[in-house]
This record gives structure tokens, C-alpha cells and sequence, in this order.
């Protein structure tokens, strides 16, 4: 168990925790939540009054004035001080802050707001911790342990959460019939709200109206997902990078086809935290795997030599 514990730490301490990816992954999250203060009008953002009437503790940043212009100024400041990159230990709990508030008060939301706003939350304690003038510089800060220490665990909980995140994604599909028999993305780019629009299906309509590119599309988008949820436990470098460029491919055809790009973009951030938001090679996983066998395997032999010596 001591030597257990030596190996975690030489990992914990040898890892670089604050990199220039974990600057691109925060600020192309921003950019998300900023483009959507930027495209849309406080009439179609805020169309839904029941929404800030329920923020009872004014804890929203749209609750705190009376005009929800000065709201959305102030919030894209915010936004642009993370993407700028300039003190990101000072800048990550407001960058919460906006990102928290746009998912509980706005009206016009979809699941990349949602996971947003928890991952800004996950990336807190990594923050804090670092000490770079700006998450763009590619000089990762000298830290001492309990920094580390810290930002490691604040790492492994992201990653639990978006392998349950793409996990889930993947299981509950499967519970639903048009994903089974693989028609349900002709539904989905047909679909007269949010599906594709029209000069676009005309252009790509060979390919949504054979049965075989559909179901390859439906089967293919369960199989993506899935490998990325499974990919916390893969150490392979090359295999990750497959499952990774599959992951990216995956979000930018939905932001093209159904004109998502603020979801497309915030995932695209996540999978960058959760593929290299620090740059290490999964030495942790190996090292914790193989030490529960390792114990099996002694235990086993153990029980062994006990028997045997009854028999003897």
C-alpha cells in the first residue's frame, strides 16, 4: 500500500496541471455562452419571465438589474476577460458566475449551456491554483504540492463526469427505438424545428435518404459516444487520439447540420479538458488498475499455500 501511495505521488507531482489546452478548452466555452449574449435580443433571450421571477435569492447575474442590457454588458466582459486569457485565477469564478446564471435564468438553453456551467464550477480548484499571467502562455507555473495535489483530483472529477456524461448519452439511446433500427437522425435533420434547414438538406439529401448513410450516421453517433465514455480508461495515446478527432468530428457535423454551434463549441472545449487538459499519460490509471489485481493475485496465492499446507 506504501508503495502505492509513492507512485501516486511521483505522478501527482510530475504532471503539469495548467496548460496551454486547458486555456483553449475555458475560453472556447466563453466564447459559447458569448456568442448566444450576442446573437439574440433580451426579447428572444428572456422570453420566458417565470425564469427570473424564480431566481428568489437574486443569485443570477440578470436578476441584479432592472435592465437586462446591462446584465448581458456586464456578462460579456466577463466572457471576453476569460477568452483574453489575462489572470485566470481571478477570472474563473465569475466565468462560473455568467455561464451558471445563463443556464438558470435565460430561456433559450440547450444541454452545451448546461454542462457549461458545470464544468466551470469542476474547473474552479485548477484555477485557483494557477498562477500563469495569462492561460494562453504555454510556461506551465511552479506549484507546490497541495496545488497539485488539488488540481489532480479536480482533474479526475472532471473526467468521471464527462465519461458519465457521453455514458449516458450512449445507454439512453439505446432505449429508444428509432436509435436501435437507426433512423433516428433522418428524423432528427427532418425535424421541422430543429432540423436542417432547407438549402442544406436539398444539398445533402442523397445522403439523407439512403437507408444504409443513415444508419452508418445513427449507429456511428452511439458508437462515438460511447468510446467516449469508455476513454478515461483507455492509456493508448494513438487509440485516444482517434476516439478524440472521432469526438470532435462528431459536435462539428452537429453544429453544421442543425446550426447548434455554441453547443458544438462548448463541447468541443470539454473534450479538449477531457482528452488534454493536462499533460500526463495516464500513468494514474495503470498504476491504480493493476494494484487491486496485484492484491487479488497475492491474496489468491496466499489462500493457496494455506490449502495446500491443510492438505499437506
Amino acid at each position: 500500500m506504501r508503495k502505492i501511495f509513492e507512485q501516486i505521488n511521483t505522478i501527482i507531482d510530475s504532471n503539469k496541471y495548467w496548460t496551454l489546452n486547458l486555456g483553449l478548452a475555458r475560453s472556447l466555452i466563453a466564447l459559447c455562452t458569448l456568442l448566444s449574449l450576442l446573437f439574440n435580443n433580451t426579447e428572444t433571450l428572456f422570453f420566458f419571465e417565470q425564469k427570473l421571477e424564480d431566481d428568489s435569492l437574486g443569485f443570477s447575474i440578470f436578476s441584479l438589474f432592472d435592465h437586462q442590457g446591462v446584465a448581458i454588458f456586464l456578462s460579456c466582459l466577463i466572457l471576453v476577460w476569460v477568452i483574453s486569457g489575462y489572470l485566470p485565477k481571478y477570472s474563473a469564478i465569475p466565468h462560473w458566475w455568467v455561464t451558471f446564471s445563463y443556464w438558470d435564468t435565460v430561456s433559450i438553453i440547450e444541454g452545451g449551456d448546461q454542462i457549461a456551467a458545470i464544468l466551470t464550477l469542476l474547473m474552479i480548484p485548477v484555477l485557483l491554483c494557477d498562477n500563469r499571467l495569462n492561460h494562453w502562455s504555454t510556461t506551465s507555473p511552479n506549484a507546490g504540492y497541495y496545488s497539485k495535489t488539488i488540481s489532480f483530483f479536480s482533474y479526475l472529477i472532471i473526467y468521471l463526469q464527462v465519461s458519465f456524461l457521453y455514458l449516458q448519452a450512449a445507454i439512453g439511446k439505446m432505449f429508444v427505438a428509432e436509435w436501435i433500427d437507426g433512423t433516428a437522425v433522418y428524423y432528427w435533420v427532418y425535424d421541422t424545428n430543429f432540423g436542417m434547414n432547407d438549402s442544406l438538406l436539398e444539398l445533402f439529401s442523397f445522403a439523407f435518404k439512403s437507408s444504409v448513410m443513415i444508419t452508418l450516421m445513427t449507429w456511428g453517433t452511439l458508437l462515438i459516444e460511447m468510446l467516449l465514455g469508455v476513454a478515461i480508461l483507455i492509456s493508448n495515446q494513438f487509440v485516444r487520439k482517434i476516439i478524440f478527432l472521432s469526438g470532435i468530428s462528431l459536435h462539428l457535423l452537429i453544429g453544421f447540420t442543425f446550426g447548434l454551434w455554441s453547443f458544438s463549441l462548448a463541447m468541443v472545449g470539454i473534450l479538449i479538458i477531457y482528452f488534454y487538459g493536462q499533460n500526463f499519460d495516464f500513468l494514474w490509471y495503470r498504476t491504480l488498475s493493476k494494484s487491486p489485481i496485484r492484491f487479488l493475485k497475492k491474496s489468491t496465492a496466499k489462500y493457496k499455500l494455506a490449502v495446500d499446507g491443510q492438505e499437506v
